[in-house]
């Protein structure tokens, strides 16, 4: 769904983009791709948080069809494929993993509640207590959830919602802590990935674990860790938490983060282009 007219008639809105985001996922139900002009076009245009939850948080592939260079290796190790129907998180998700692409759970969800109205017919002691698999697993309210949650996430202005939400509750805190380093260094393309990449990292083991995500970037007395450091870290809290298993999908997840940085490096993406 390559549309190089899209970015080169001036800076889209927030708006049309979250739509064409939307637009694109609709239009491939499986495998999920952005085209890599969509990539050059979020970067340059000031959307780079959006493409770290398309690709980071999401786990969408890229489309590297009229790239006029050899393809760059997937740090995924997934020949940039795009994740499979029922994988990985998309705008119109809410049967399975959370609300919406950012698969709000807990407090994300909770602040959903509060800004479009609790669903009906289900307790306000559950509503404001039990977690989405709770109520996805539960006989009385699953179906009554998804009666709620299904119309939403087909209203534009709930999935601009989210997405702001998404934003300012996981990429902006760790773009301001990280920004701060990378002005201080400024050298090239090399040093705009990694600091995009502790950015990303930040935001993707955040949308995972708020906690967690803010020890590893500064908060509770401590000081910002490299991305390299915050993946060790946070795929080890998996594992302590959880066992190997959630080691394991934990170290999947940070994979698709790694993208992000190998977009950068091979579009030669710098937010002075």
């Amino acid at each position: 769904m390559r549309d190089d007219a899209f970015w080169q008639s001036g800076r889209p809105s927030f708006e049309a983009v979250v739509r064409r985001l939307v637009e694109i996922e609709d239009s491939q139900p499986d495998y999920t791709r952005l085209h890599w002009t969509d990539a050059k076009g979020l970067v340059g245009q000031g959307y780079i948080g959006l493409l770290v939850l398309e690709v980071g948080v999401a786990n969408k592939g890229i489309d590297w069809s009229g790239w006029p260079l050899a393809t760059p290796d997937d740090p995924a190790g997934m020949d940039w494929r795009g994740p499979s129907e029922g994988k990985g998180k998309r705008w119109r998700d809410y049967r399975e993993g959370g609300f919406s692409i950012a698969h709000a759970d807990s407090g994300f969800l909770l602040d959903i509640y509060d800004t479009f109205g609790p669903p009906p017919g289900i307790p306000s002691n559950v509503i404001g207590s039990w977690s989405f698999d709770q109520i996805r697993n539960d006989d009385r309210y699953r179906e009554k959830w998804r009666d709620w949650a299904g119309p939403l996430v087909h209203q534009h202005d709930v999935l601009l919602w989210v997405a702001r939400k998404w934003l300012a509750e996981y990429w902006q805190p760790a773009w301001d802590v990280y920004l701060f380093d990378y002005r201080s260094s400024q050298q090239g393309v090399d040093d705009w990935a990694d600091f995009i990449l502790n950015v990303a990292m930040n935001a993707r083991v955040s949308n995972s674990v708020k906690g967690i995500g803010k020890r590893l970037r500064g908060g509770y007395g401590n000081q910002p860790m490299g991305w390299r450091e915050q993946e060790r870290e946070y795929v080890e809290y998996k594992r302590s938490a959880r066992g190997d298993s959630s080691a394991e999908r934990a170290q999947r997840q940070v994979a698709q983060v790694l993208r992000v940085g190998a977009l950068v490096k091979a579009l030669r993406l710098h937010p002075a282009d």
